[in-house]
């Protein structure tokens, strides 16, 4: 029997969506797919957002985005692949800390 390769345990892919209308960014992490095309996979990845954001109708800060600007409005940039999900979001954490991207929904207690 065939064993599935953990997503851990996969390369990753680190991306910024740019709003161009809004000059808002989003900072995410995405497991690698479709044989390392990278592209391929940072295009679906921004697809099952725009999904979630009409779909679903989530109240996420890149959701509302997207429902108010439509999907044209954001351009899609990779930023770094990693070998492992631990780096990339070690890395991600620190870009979000760093450049605070308006759009990436940050979770406070009031």
């Amino acid at each position: 029997m065939k064993t599935r390769k953990r997503k851990a345990h996969k390369k990753h892919l680190l991306y910024k969506l740019h709003n161009r209308l809004t000059d808002q960014d989003y900072i995410g992490v995405t497991a690698l797919i479709y044989n390392g095309n990278a592209n391929k996979t940072l295009h679906r990845r921004f697809q099952k957002h725009v999904q979630r954001a009409n779909a679903e109708k989530k109240q996420w800060q890149l959701s509302k985005s997207i429902q108010k600007y439509g999907k044209d409005a954001f351009e899609n940039t990779i930023l770094e692949i990693f070998n492992d999900k631990a780096t990339a979001h070690k890395k991600e954490t620190r870009l979000i800390n760093r450049f605070r991207p308006k759009l990436n929904t940050l979770y406070r207690k009031s």
